[in-house]
C-alpha cells in the first residue's frame, strides 16, 4: 500500500502550481482536491463493478510535503474543484469521507434504525454523522469521555464509555427494545477483540460493518449457531470507489455535515 521511501499522507487540498501537456480541465491557480487512487476498469474486480477491491491500484501518498504530483489517471477520474465557499480544511478530508460513505451505503441503514458505532476517532465520528442523515439513533462507544463529547456534537443519541462498563456488549443492547441488540453494528476501530464484541452486538438479522482494518495476522471467534440461526450478515468494507468519492463531495460542498470539526 505504501511503498519504501514514501512520503505519508493522504489527505489534502491545495492550488494546483504547475501542469502537464496533457490537461485540458485543470489550469494553474485551481483549488483542488484528489483522492489517493482511482480503479484501472480493466481487471477482473473492476469488470464485476467491485471497484475497491482493484487489483491495479496504485496509492498516490505524499500529503506531508509541501507538492504532490498528481498521476493523470486520478486526475480524470478523481479530483475535484473546491468551489469558493469551502475551505481547504473541508475539502482535505473528503478520501476519509468516501470511505465512510462507501462503508454506509454498505450497512443498509434505514429510517429509525438503531445503530452502534464502536470507535469514535476521525472515522467513528463521521460514520455516526452519516447514520444520522440516514435518519438512524445512535449509539457511540469509545474509551474516552472527550472523544464521546465529540460524538455527541456529531448527532449520537447514546454514549457509552467502555472503560467504565463490565459488560460494553450488554450496555448497548439495554438501550434497544427489548435488549434485543442493534438493527446495524460497525467497528471503527480496527481491534479483533471489538470486531467480536461488535458481532455480539447485533439482533437477529442484523448487518455487522467490520469496517475498522485489523493488523495482518490476526482472527476472531464467531459462534457459528449464532452466524447461521441469527441470520447476521457480517461484512468488511475497503476503501472508495469514484462514485462514492463524488457523493462524499457533494457531502463536503453542500455542508451536510461538518468535516472542521
Amino acid at each position: 500500500m505504501i511503498k519504501e521511501a514514501s512520503v505519508f499522507g493522504h489527505e489534502w487540498a491545495g492550488d494546483i502550481v504547475e501542469i502537464g501537456s496533457d490537461v485540458d480541465n485543470f489550469k494553474v491557480g485551481d483549488r483542488i482536491v484528489a483522492v489517493n487512487s482511482v480503479p484501472c476498469y480493466e481487471c477482473y474486480y473492476c469488470k464485476l463493478e467491485r471497484y475497491s477491491l482493484c487489483e491495479n491500484l496504485i496509492y498516490n501518498n505524499g500529503a506531508y510535503a509541501e507538492y504532490i504530483k498528481i498521476p493523470g489517471n486520478i486526475l480524470k477520474k478523481n479530483t475535484y474543484i473546491i468551489p469558493d465557499k469551502t475551505d481547504y480544511r473541508e475539502a482535505a478530508m473528503l478520501e476519509p469521507l468516501a470511505c465512510v460513505v462507501h462503508g454506509i451505503e454498505e450497512s443498509n441503514i434505514k429510517t429509525d434504525d438503531m445503530v452502534v458505532i464502536n470507535g469514535a476517532g476521525p472515522i467513528g465520528l463521521m460514520f455516526i454523522a452519516l447514520a444520522r442523515l440516514k435518519g438512524a439513533l445512535v449509539i457511540s462507544v469509545d474509551l474516552s469521555d472527550e472523544r464521546l463529547e465529540y460524538a455527541k456534537d456529531f448527532g449520537a443519541d447514546y454514549t457509552i464509555n467502555a472503560s467504565k462498563e463490565s459488560d460494553q456488549v450488554a450496555a448497548v443492547k439495554e438501550l434497544t427494545e427489548d435488549k434485543k441488540g442493534v438493527d446495524v453494528a460497525v467497528d471503527a476501530t480496527g481491534i479483533p477483540k471489538v470486531w467480536k464484541m461488535t458481532i455480539l452486538m447485533g439482533r437477529k438479522g442484523a448487518t455487522i460493518n467490520l469496517f475498522g482494518g485489523c493488523i495482518s495476522g490476526t482472527s476472531v471467534n464467531i459462534d457459528t449457531q449464532l452466524l447461521h440461526y441469527s441470520e447476521l450478515t457480517i461484512k468488511g468494507v475497503y476503501h472508495h470507489t469514484p462514485y462514492y468519492v463524488k457523493k462524499a463531495f457533494d457531502i463536503i460542498t453542500s455542508r451536510q455535515i461538518d468535516t472542521v470539526k
